[in-house]
């Protein structure tokens, strides 16, 4: 990504230039027709305005501040992270099964949530990976992912679907792991081996404090609302 950026600003700063250089069309116009075509239909709007506005100075501090409180009251109600969520129209569902699981036993596990999906009535299609995940890392065998495209006409959006499949996939699958995303989000977290939407990771060289440090930031995570995954994954990659 920052490679695909740097790019684009050499683009810009080099090429650009040299293409509207070369393709660019000179015309031949007096300093009376480009003032003319500055005006347009904006500029007597906005010099009438500010005409009037002049006339009543006692305005401008009352409106200015309107206008501070306004901007402020936006900029809290507006999102900013770097991936909104939306309905795509598809979303990711990653899965992990306890750690040592064999590719065969996952295989059978995820044999039952085919059927859930299939059974879904807003799923058109679905694919499915094991052991391997976008951006080709290396992944363990009890790992990997569906990618779930919906139907165009639907009535629910997809956030409830995904919450209807991780109450079924929970109720018969507690051993397994999940979580839900949306689909571009969920390449972007691959790609840049960024897990996505949050992932806590606990470091130390004592393993029983790790495990119980852990538990104990599960607990906290399941108090927060909207809060969906609460479960923990121990493994025994101790800090040496």
């Amino acid at each position: 990504m920052i490679f695909a950026l740097l790019v684009s600003f050499a683009v810009s700063l080099l090429v650009a230039p040299l293409l509207a250089s070369r393709f660019k069309i000179r015309e031949s116009v007096t300093p009376e027709t480009v003032a003319t075509k500055k005006k347009g239909r904006l500029l007597p709007l906005y010099q009438s305005a500010l005409s009037g506005l002049l006339k009543r100075r006692i305005l401008i501090i009352p409106l200015t501040l309107i206008l501070l409180g306004s901007s402020a009251y936006f900029y809290t109600q507006l999102g900013s992270s770097f991936m909104p969520v939306m309905d795509e129209g598809a979303f990711v569902l990653d899965y992990w099964s306890p750690p040592g699981t064999s590719l065969n036993e996952t295989h059978r596990v995820l044999l039952e949530l085919e059927e859930m999906i299939m059974e879904t009535p807003e799923v058109e299609s679905y694919s499915r990976r094991t052991g391997t995940q976008m951006g080709f890392f290396i992944t363990e065998p009890n790992t990997g992912d569906f990618l779930i495209k919906l139907k165009a006409k639907r009535n629910r959006s997809a956030e409830q679907i995904m919450d209807e499949l991780r109450s079924q996939i929970e109720a018969s699958q507690p051993a397994l792991r999940i979580e839900f995303g949306e689909a571009i989000q969920d390449l972007v977290g691959d790609l840049t081996n960024v897990p996505s939407p949050i992932e806590i990771k606990v470091f130390g060289p004592d393993k029983p404090l790790i495990e119980k440090t852990a538990k104990d930031i599960a607990g906290i995570i399941a108090t927060v609302p909207g809060s969906s995954t609460r479960s923990t994954a121990l493994q025994s990659a101790v800090q040496r």
